[in-house]
């Protein structure tokens, strides 16, 4: 997998080639370990991060209820006003048109738009040109900015946004999902491809993992973890026993890839504050869990998903065990 195709948004020696920004303003080349670490499917075997291997057709159990509560803390849970649809439906119709995962666009959209910051994206914003505005939900053809997106939109006549959904959905099938990259991990991994690293959907080589959250996070939301999912997870011959992440050597040592039973949550030390302020909109508890005394690190060890966090009263959080740990922990805490 060329590492020239892999870009990441950090500056840390260990996980960068060099310290040379390459597109945008922080986004550099990915070392070699890196790109090692994430193409590695055994290292993604976790209730966190599994998700990435999952089948991308259209399942009928997800449903208007379920885009109604994935997208109810974002930008888009409301009506789309140039088609007075609610961008919940809009999401339900283009899914069964193409028979792809609803799940999956939607937390796509999600993590494209910035449908979960103050301000959306350009692309979902909408950009006016000679008096017309264009839009371009999923960023599809902006490969070193937002201006590539939109001359892309133009050239697709998205000037609303359902029809940037409608069309960046069927972009997705067309060129992905009934392409042999029917899953996140093969949409940045392009292992079926005659020459490797020319067919990804994306070049940051943490999408796959960014993106699961939001999945994750959705199926926690909506209850429905119990809904049968298929995963297709790649083998490759002749790995190493041990693949090092780049950042966990000084306390972790090698992660034994060898498939083991995973630590149960449970069995862990948690601790937060069951009252907090509500403060700029938010409410949220510092939480800590420990294994002896090693302290987890959330988004490697663990993934936290929060509900009402944006109103006095009762809230609740959900903490996923990842890569070394398993299970899950529900608790309440009131915001003041």
């Amino acid at each position: 997998m060329p590492s020239n195709k892999a870009l990441i948004p950090a500056s840390h020696p260990e996980l960068v080639r060099s310290q040379n920004v390459v597109e945008g303003k922080n986004w550099h080349y990915a070392s070699v370990d890196t790109v090692r670490y994430y193409l590695d499917p055994r290292l993604h075997l976790n209730g966190g991060q599994a998700l990435m291997f999952e089948k991308l057709s259209y399942n009928p159990q997800e449903d208007l209820r379920v885009a109604k509560e994935i997208l109810s803390d974002t930008n888009m849970k409301g009506i789309d006003e140039s088609t007075h649809k609610s961008y919940a439906e809009i999401f339900v119709d283009v899914a069964k048109k193409y028979n792809i995962s609803l799940s999956n666009i939607l937390s796509r959209a999600i993590q494209e738009a910035g449908g979960t910051s103050p301000t959306l994206s350009k692309g979902a914003q909408g950009v006016s040109v000679n008096g017309k505005t264009y839009y371009n939900i999923f960023n599809i053809g902006a490969n070193t900015g937002y201006q590539d997106g939109i001359a892309y939109a133009i050239k697709m006549n998205w000037d609303n946004r359902e029809k940037a959904i409608d069309g960046g959905v069927a972009y997705l099938a067309s060129h992905y999902t009934q392409n042999k990259q029917d899953s996140l991990y093969l949409q940045r991994f392009d292992l079926y491809s005659r020459h490797l690293g020319t067919h990804s959907y994306m070049t940051n080589i943490l999408a796959p993992v960014d993106e699961v959250k939001h999945i994750l996070k959705g199926y926690l939301k909506t209850n429905t973890l119990s809904i049968k999912r298929n995963l297709e997870i790649p083998i490759f011959l002749n790995m190493p026993t041990q693949v090092r992440y780049p950042l966990r050597g000084q306390h972790l040592q090698n992660i034994n890839t060898n498939l083991q039973k995973n630590k149960p949550l449970s069995t862990l030390s948690l601790s937060y504050k069951h009252d907090v302020d509500l403060e700029d909109g938010m409410g949220q508890p510092h939480i800590q869990l420990t294994d002896g005394s090693y302290q987890l690190e959330e988004d490697i060890d663990y993934h936290i998903s929060y509900m009402h966090q944006h109103q006095r009263g009762q809230a609740s959080f959900v903490i996923t065990g990842m890569n070394g740990y398993c299970g899950t922990i529900r608790k309440n805490y009131m915001i003041h």
